[in-house]
């Protein structure tokens, strides 16, 4: 009688990783994106930032404080929404491995379709690509991931 394969030794737990490794390395590129465009565009949170920017008087300091650079904001705010959706992906997809028993073909379909879906959704907050485009790709992300959420419910009988 063979010996049977651990979960952490099986191609849908390495599929796991590989997706989630990605879609990680996604969500931590979108904080020094912030950084580097709060540099480019000499806008910051505060105003101790503002003191490699001495040509700038207090009244411009404050004047850049009190008003939100839009493309920051949608860094910002697309880095917000990663952190909102890829660790309940993460945590909802090691259950689904460990309990669902999928297949590799299906953990394929649902990794994959939810990293395309995250960086559709990245692509169009940064490049303003008109509605429903980003409302689609967070809508298609969190279908999928509830679609295993579903799955491994239903597995565990709970």
């Amino acid at each position: 009688m063979a010996a049977s394969k651990s979960i952490v030794e099986s191609p849908q737990f390495e599929a796991f990783m590989k997706y989630g490794t990605y879609t990680v390395v996604k969500m931590l590129l979108m904080s020094p994106l912030t950084g580097i465009a709060r540099g480019a565009r000499g806008s910051f949170d505060y105003k101790e930032d503002y003191k490699g920017y001495s040509n700038l008087s207090r009244d411009e300091i404050k004047a850049k404080l009190d008003t939100k650079d839009g493309t920051i904001e949608r860094i910002r705010r697309c880095h917000l929404n990663d952190v909102e959706n890829i660790p309940p992906f993460i945590l909802i997809s090691f259950f689904y491995v460990l309990a669902a028993n999928p297949t590799l073909e299906s953990c394929h379909w649902h990794f994959r379709i939810f990293l395309a879906a995250r960086i559709v959704h990245t692509l169009s907050h940064l490049l303003a690509i008109r509605a429903p485009t980003r409302s689609l790709a967070f809508l298609v992300g969190f279908l999928t991931t509830a679609s295993m959420a579903w799955k491994t419910i239903r597995a565990l009988k709970v």
